[in-house]
């Protein structure tokens, strides 16, 4: 039912290389596959009234009259015995608050925003993939038969069983095993890929089709580029087969994780993917989890800007990807 989702692939990056300790490899192609808080309300409640002394006053004029009141000695207490009338109560002046760090009797309100891990102050020089291919014109949609792409490489597995290689790979913390980037000191265990995030993608990249070879030569379920298979292995100690349903999905998943630990060490500060930072032009904020995206479809320099800035130029695969962590089919399955 998804065999035409090759109809808006979309472009690619190149192969890392490694002269800064992301990556190893040099040459070949890079893998593509197949993308915000309210605070503090302080209210002032009323106050009661309560009689302990009864002071004897004259009232003139009460409600325009210009008189005033006189004061006489006071007598005891009396009890109130019956509802006495109301008198209209003189306005107080309203003090405003005097801000404080820290409310009395209570602890610092939450920051909203996430814990920063430390980063080095510059960015290490690290080789990122060449611009992406020059993108693949697919055949149209009244295509004779016999058009060579996209192509199957077998019969399509389950969705049950593209359920739980997703559901693996995206629960698997690549990085542990593998050497870790320069200004990173944690073990890598923290970084992991979202299941309704790697569905999602997987979903728009191939519709779940764990075969598909598609017209730029984009590999199964999570449509991994050749290239990129043989980077992610080199760079992560693996030896994943692209053509499988398992080593095609831990690859993707190996990819994402590196697109993390590069944008969330060197930009954002944190590996939380709703995190944001003025990382775009004028300072805008950008969300860690839309970097991410973007950068899986066409490649992590395609979203560098000269000046140190990122910017996304795929904007529509990323909201097509967000929208399907919460409304794919495939969540269902």
């Amino acid at each position: 039912m998804h065999d035409r989702l090759w109809l808006s692939r979309r472009r690619r990056g190149g192969v890392l290389r490694d002269p800064g300790g992301f990556g190893r490899v040099t040459g070949g192609a890079a893998g593509r596959s197949g993308e915000d808080m309210a605070r503090n309300v302080r209210g002032f409640g009323g106050r009661g009234l309560a009689v302990a002394t009864v002071t004897l006053t004259l009232l003139a004029g009460c409600g325009g009259g210009g008189g005033r009141l006189e004061p006489v000695d006071p007598v005891a207490a009396v009890p109130v015995t019956s509802p006495t009338p109301t008198l209209s109560p003189t306005p107080s002046p309203t003090l405003s608050p005097t801000p404080s760090a820290v409310p009395s009797g209570g602890a610092s309100p939450a920051r909203s925003t996430p814990k920063r891990i430390p980063t080095p102050t510059k960015k290490p020089n690290i080789a990122l993939p060449p611009p992406p291919n020059s993108p693949q014109v697919p055949p149209p949609t009244n295509a004779p038969s016999g058009a060579s792409c996209p192509s199957y490489a077998g019969p399509k597995a389950p969705m049950s069983d593209v359920k739980a290689a997703l559901t693996k790979a995206a629960g698997t913390p690549y990085w542990r095993g593998a050497s870790k980037p320069e200004g990173y000191s944690g073990d890598g265990s923290e970084i992991t890929v979202p299941l309704a995030l790697m569905k999602a993608i997987a979903w728009q990249e191939s519709g779940w089709q764990s075969t598909i070879v598609a017209c730029d030569g984009g590999i199964g379920t999570m449509q991994v580029m050749p290239g990129t298979a043989s980077w992610m292995n080199q760079r992560f100690g693996t030896s994943h087969d692209v053509h499988t349903l398992a080593g095609n999905t831990a690859l993707g998943a190996e990819y994402l994780q590196w697109l993390i630990m590069y944008f969330g060490l060197y930009y954002f500060g944190t590996f939380d993917l709703n995190a944001t930072a003025s990382v775009g032009a004028g300072d805008a904020q950008m969300r860690l989890r839309d970097v991410v995206i973007a950068a899986y479809n066409v490649g992590p320099g395609a979203l560098e800007n000269a000046d140190g800035t990122l910017s996304i130029p795929n904007q529509r695969y990323v909201n097509n990807v967000v929208a399907l962590m919460s409304t794919c089919e495939c969540l269902a399955y």
